[in-house]
């Protein structure tokens, strides 16, 4: 570190000699340090701000000691309310400092970065562990380590500093497992002690260091081959561990206690965990499993990850294979954030929970995960019964008890509608997993199939949430943020379907239930509508993609609605 140290100094120390690139460095330098006396002037008398010693920053031999002031005031020893301008001040200092533009990367800046990465990562490890005997999730450490976390994450956000992200990766390295002991500390204390109710210290660090977390995988995706971190798995793992411990563990053994403190059973449920901190690991886990199904040298932590989908979604266990396992049982989790949202559509309740995060978001984040497990799996492995049961559950317990007349379709669109992109991706996983198991055409499927939402009707029930709108279809087509015309183009195949996915009785859902109470009439206007409101935009260039495979396919079914209409009531004309 001396040797950094002496050779950055003499560079500044010298800048008369230097090329033109580090002229600007040392220009970045003197304006951040300028601004952080600024801000202690500022403040100087309602903060901690006001013990600074003023420092020539580009005199020789100052640098070791200006870089470990500002570490100082972004991570004090004890943290107070007046230490904030300090902290943010210090943030805003390295943010600048180490974030310089590519042209005036030189090996000056270099060094700075490196003593300042160096720094911050043994003031990060002090500060932790000097509280861990007692507690590490000491709301006074809270604050100044979330900054940390947030200044880190910001750096690897920015993808162009390249050198300054491998630098802060190898720091990283050697900090998950601690990084991972203090999220899992936090979550215990929360789930376990505090009965599921964080602190805003606790909150804002998760959501810090989560950030950081899935940052940092982002890059280790991305590593080239020459990296000495390319295909190190060590913060994958580690992250899945934690999570595991979070969202399994720790819930199976509060659901008890939450439900003995409590005579209202109700009550206790929705109390399990906050949604903030629930959608902030549920989110987390999400992007694992995008994360490690992207990546082929991660393929061994897929087995994990799915047994923590399926413990927490159904509980999933050995007994779950067993006879007399007649009735589904959600995890202790999810169970809670299904009470939470059926509490919230309830309308006595609905003024009081305004300020709270709606569960909703955290439940649609894991029926999309579920989905998509169930999509993968082999259709005879027994975990997919109890994964569709579960779901299926789910559902009705989230939105049940808000219906006069409770249909699964429906209740999945109200619960999907939150989120455009989440509504049309559950769809589209709806809709294959049906195709996957109509394509095997096994009798024995029949008892799957009644778990599955029945295409038709999901689409059907979407139709009749938007009013039977072939403009907001137009729209949510032509929009790059959904996939709703990819949702579009599979889901009219089944209309061209009827001689191709085999025979009764499993088939008899492959075709548009027409004749019953699904709305024929009011679905074929509407897609004929949606034909010519593409043509009328394809005529004017306002299509992003050629629209006439699409509207071909719009009006054969459309004709076949009207066929089929015409053969079962010949009047209906």
């Amino acid at each position: 570190m001396q040797t950094v140290q002496n050779r950055m100094c003499e560079m500044i120390g010298h800048a008369d000699t230097l090329i033109s690139d580090v002229h600007s460095f040392r220009s970045i330098l003197l304006n951040a340090w300028d601004d952080f006396h600024r801000v202690s002037a500022t403040f100087a008398t309602e903060s901690n701000l006001n013990g600074l010693k003023p420092v020539d920053i580009a005199a020789k031999w100052q640098i070791d000691a200006v870089v470990k002031s500002v570490i100082r005031y972004l991570l004090p020893a004890d943290w107070s309310l007046k230490h904030t301008a300090g902290c943010v001040a210090a943030f805003c200092f390295l943010k600048v400092t180490l974030s310089v533009p590519l042209e005036s990367v030189t090996a000056c800046s270099l060094s700075f970065q490196e003593l300042s990465l160096g720094q911050l990562f043994q003031r990060v490890d002090e500060t932790v562990n000097a509280r861990n005997d007692v507690d590490c999730a000491n709301d006074l450490i809270l604050p100044p380590v979330a900054h940390a976390f947030g200044l880190l994450s910001e750096l690897l956000h920015d993808s162009s500093k390249r050198q300054l992200i491998s630098r802060i990766l190898e720091f990283l390295h050697s900090y998950w497992k601690p990084f991972g002991s203090l999220l899992i500390k936090i979550c215990s204390n929360v789930i376990i002690k505090q009965s599921g109710l964080p602190t805003d210290e606790q909150e804002v660090l998760l959501y810090e260091l989560l950030l950081l977390w899935k940052r940092a995988l982002q890059t280790y995706s991305s590593l080239e081959e020459t990296h000495p971190l390319w295909h190190d798995s060590s913060a994958f793992s580690l992250l899945v561990d934690a999570l595991q411990l979070c969202l399994i563990d720790y819930a199976q053994q509060a659901a008890p206690l939450n439900v003995s403190n409590s005579s209202d059973e109700f009550k206790s449920s929705v109390d399990l965990l906050h949604p903030s901190i629930a959608h902030l690991l549920i989110r987390s886990l999400r992007s694992l499993c995008k994360f490690v199904r992207a990546a082929d040298w991660l393929c061994s932590l897929q087995t994990t990850l799915d047994s923590i989908v399926l413990r927490l979604i159904c509980a999933y266990s050995e007994r779950a294979n067993c006879a007399d396992n007649t009735q589904s049982s959600l995890g202790p989790l999810v169970s809670s954030l299904a009470r939470s949202v059926a509490k919230v559509n309830d309308e006595t309740e609905l003024q009081m929970e305004l300020l709270k995060p709606d569960p909703c978001i955290s439940l649609r984040l894991i029926i999309l995960t579920a989905l998509e497990l169930a999509v993968r799996l082999d259709l005879s492995e027994p975990a997919l019964f109890e994964l569709l049961r579960s779901i299926h559950s789910l559902v009705f317990e989230a939105r049940n008890a808000h219906c006069i007349r409770p249909v699964y379709e429906c209740l999945m669109v109200t619960l999907l509608a939150g989120d455009d992109a989440h509504l049309f991706h559950g769809l589209t996983l709806c809709l294959q997993l049906e195709n996957c198991i109509l394509a095997r055409s096994c009798p024995g499927d029949q008892s799957l199939l009644d778990l599955v939402p029945n295409a038709h009707q999901l689409f059907a029930s979407l139709a009749s949430t938007i009013g039977y709108s072939p403009h907001l279809l137009v729209d949510w087509a032509v929009s790059p943020e959904t996939s709703c015309l990819s949702y579009l183009v599979h889901y009219l195949r089944r209309f061209r379907s009827g001689d191709s996915l085999g025979p009764e009785p499993v088939n008899s859902r492959a075709a548009p239930p027409i004749g019953t109470d699904w709305p024929a009439t009011q679905l074929g206007e509407m897609l004929d509508k949606l034909a010519r409101c593409l043509r009328t935009l394809e005529s004017s260039g306002s299509v992003p993609f050629s629209p006439k495979p699409l509207i071909r396919s719009l009006n054969y079914a459309v004709s076949v609605i009207q066929n089929k209409t015409m053969q079962t009531d010949p009047h209906s004309g």
